[in-house]
């Protein structure tokens, strides 16, 4: 019997499942496997725990394993993911083996494995998209400091940004100062100069106003509905760029990501604008699976190619 392990690697904890060919057979979450949040060694020793606890406690041998498969966010580059190559290499040096970004997992367990695109709308913002002759296509995902449009960080720092601007009339009216002042406890307007340039300043606490801005849309302010209408065309810049390099027609579409689950306002706004712009997508209620899902469908993908290339 051959056994296939997924991975989803993520900045505060990474999950593993181990499955057969018709059964989940282990599923545990560790420590975050992300090299750029907890450093190489961290992340190299979470996953390795889990591979290890896994083969442990059932007792499979790794010459038994079929291939595996590791998504996390930032391996987009090759030299980011030759970390866990040679990690894999090492300890399974005849199994094959897939390292590759959290989104690219994510589409292929919404997608159950067939071409499509997936965008992602959390703390960052990245679409991807998958047919079967161009492989993977992608917008977005350049991080904080050069992008991530549409995310919940962008919406949160605008609101910050063009508050700060609307004080001095530079632009449109807003309530939402007091609002931002009460949510970040902070007495004066001035706290988040120091605030925002600071290094220690997480960039998840800032995005955690997100939802907020959207409340403030919903009551007609003029600079949260502002922000929350560009957020909606970022988004579908990202969705169009990858369509347009996939030509593809009847493409399922599946939203991630906390701006995209919890927020019905720009979830509800992007779906009517892909619809009209883009009829070609259909965005999906729901996804197919998880990331595990898509990590363990890959990873089965490896074995069959490695039967197949043996004729």
């Amino acid at each position: 019997m051959r056994y296939y392990i997924g991975i989803d690697g993520g900045g505060t904890s990474c999950r593993l499942r181990m499955e057969s060919e018709s059964e989940v057979l282990y599923e545990k979450e560790g420590a975050s496997s992300n090299i750029f949040a907890v450093g190489k060694d961290r992340a190299l020793s979470s996953v390795r725990f889990l591979v290890e606890d896994c083969l442990d406690s059932l007792s499979i041998n790794s010459f038994d394993i079929g291939g595996i498969c590791l998504g996390s966010a930032g391996l987009g580059r090759q030299q980011d993911r030759i970390v866990f190559e040679n990690f894999f290499s090492s300890m399974f040096p005849k199994v094959p083996f897939y390292v590759t970004t959290d989104a690219e997992i994510l589409l292929c367990g919404g997608t159950a494995g067939k071409p499509g695109m997936a965008l992602i709308a959390g703390t960052g913002s990245i679409c991807i998209g998958k047919n079967e002759k161009l492989g993977s296509v992608r917008s977005g995902g350049l991080g904080w400091r050069l992008g991530d449009e549409g995310s919940a960080w962008w919406i949160s720092q605008q609101a910050i940004s063009r508050t700060l601007r609307s004080l001095e009339s530079r632009d449109l009216e807003t309530q939402m100062m007091v609002k931002l002042l009460e949510f970040f406890n902070f007495s004066s307007p001035s706290d988040f100069i120091s605030y925002i340039n600071d290094e220690k300043t997480e960039k998840g606490r800032i995005a955690s106003f997100a939802p907020i801005v959207s409340i403030y849309a919903e009551k007609n302010d003029p600079l949260a509905l502002d922000i929350v209408n560009k957020a909606v065309d970022e988004l579908f810049s990202l969705v169009q760029s990858v369509y347009s390099r996939l030509n593809m027609s009847d493409l399922p579409l599946v939203l991630y990501g906390g701006v995209m689950e919890h927020d019905a306002l720009i979830r509800s706004a992007l779906t009517k604008k892909i619809k009209l712009s883009l009829p070609d997508i259909h965005v999906m209620e729901k996804p197919a699976g998880d990331a595990l899902s898509g990590a363990i469908i890959i990873a089965k993908s490896l074995w069959y190619q490695k039967d197949d290339s043996r004729g």
